[in-house]
């Protein structure tokens, strides 16, 4: 009798082939009659498998609560996207929100601390893992998902739980290109109510986070432009300053030359002026490039006579620029008091141009309040609310599932061992 090739595999070759030529319907309904009690034992391990895994696992809620942008509306308090130093959309508003609300260190920050109000005092706080998915659906149409799990656990080891997943929580922000003044923050918890609980939280904590950090942005600009607009006037009434003392000393020089001269008084310095044409004279009007024609004018009319009132000077010259009689005709007295007028003066304000502008602008800023109780970064219609039932574990599916990879073992379990069985049976004869 030949002996069978032998495989590099083993006897699995043969098992196999044996396998195969048992799939007929018959034989297999046969086999499993013969050896019903490997496939029920089967199917029972595989069921029981499945309950235990449905009893020992923590059920899991999940609590979605969906943001809107903030509008002025809601702001309240504070016009926070313009009030001259800083400039915010809401759109820019609420992408820091949204940035916020998946931060690592926040999310920690809160649990360990507003958080502790809902969970229990006694709890320590581990991160596990961050987990996520991005694509984008179209043209600049981003879909994200960002999911970090935490351990909660007590501090006290007799109230540990005992289920599986029991101490897991999730905080995961969900960004969808259909809506894309949405965010939806989920919490995945084992208690229905503390996970509607943490979502309503934890966005106002956000909220409040963000508020903050804005407003002390806006505090700092509102004050550095309180700062220059300040710093600005300053400077403007220090330049008149200067200029009122620079101007009563040039009074008090006139005023001791006048003094010098003997004109207490005003001086009537007159000066004899009269009426001088300054039209062009008509070669003015010519082409200049013609010289063999006759002149030809190079307008059909001549421009009307201009005049300038100028004055006479003692050779009988006419001088049209004119002259400013010198400070000291005015009288050492006038001189005087001006200058004492200039000294007394209370404040220059009134002779600065720019001045009124600067102290609008200065009286505007001031009246701004920060209010950060009224502030609202996103809004939301409805709170979050306990769900009715967990997600997970689900009882229907899992016993399905076991059931039908019960059948399968079982099946599979029952064709090997009757194959295994007649083979060896086949080899020993």
């Amino acid at each position: 009798m030949t002996e069978p090739t032998k495989h590099s595999s083993g006897e699995s070759s043969p098992i196999f082939e044996r396998v195969v030529q048992m799939l007929d319907i018959r034989d297999v309904w046969e086999t499993l009659l013969e050896r019903w009690q490997i496939f029920v034992v089967t199917l029972l391990t595989t069921m029981l498998l499945s309950l235990a895994y449905l009893f020992s696992s923590s059920p899991v809620y999940v609590a979605d609560l969906v943001f809107s942008p903030a509008t002025e509306r809601t702001v309240g308090g504070l016009n926070i996207f313009e009030v001259g130093v800083s400039h915010y959309t809401p759109q820019d508003v609420f992408s820091l929100y949204k940035a916020r609300v998946e931060l690592r260190g926040l999310q920690k920050q809160f649990l360990s601390g507003p958080g502790k109000s809902i969970l229990g005092k006694d709890i320590k706080v581990t991160y596990i893992d961050t987990t996520g998915e991005s694509f984008e659906r179209s043209t600049a149409q981003y879909h994200y998902k960002k999911r970090i799990e935490w351990e909660i656990k007590p501090t006290l080891e007799n109230n540990k739980r005992k289920k599986f997943g029991s101490d897991i929580l999730a905080i995961t922000t969900i960004k969808d290109p259909e809506n894309l003044d949405a965010l939806t923050l989920r919490i995945d918890w084992r208690d229905p109510q503390q996970a509607s609980a943490l979502a309503n939280l934890f966005a106002d904590y956000a909220n409040h986070y963000l508020v903050q950090e804005l407003a002390n942005n806006l505090r700092l600009a509102l004050n550095n432009s309180l700062g220059n607009i300040r710093s600005n006037i300053e400077f403007q009434r220090t330049i008149a300053k200067t200029g009122r003392e620079n101007q009563i000393k040039i009074l008090e020089e006139a005023a001791e030359i006048a003094d010098s001269l003997g004109y207490t008084e005003p001086v009537d310095r007159t000066t004899s002026n009269t009426l001088i044409q300054i039209t062009p004279p008509e070669q003015f009007f010519l082409k200049p490039d013609i010289l063999s024609d006759p002149p030809q004018l190079l307008r059909e009319k001549r421009y009307f006579p201009m005049y300038q009132v100028g004055s006479v000077n003692r050779s009988g010259g006419v001088t049209t620029q004119g002259s400013t009689s010198p400070l000291y005709f005015r009288g050492s007295r006038v001189l005087r008091v001006e200058a004492n007028f200039l000294r007394n003066r209370a404040t220059d304000d009134p002779y600065i141009p720019e001045l009124a502008t600067l102290q609008e602008q200065l009286v505007w800023l001031e009246s701004i309040n920060i209010d950060e109780n009224s502030i609202k970064t996103a809004t939301y219609m409805d709170p979050s609310y306990p769900p009715n039932r967990p997600t997970k574990p689900n009882p229907t599916f899992i016993i399905i599932t076991g059931v039908l990879f019960g059948l399968i073992l079982g099946l599979l379990f029952t064709l090997s061992w009757s194959a295994f069985v007649k083979l060896k049976g086949s080899r020993l004869s």
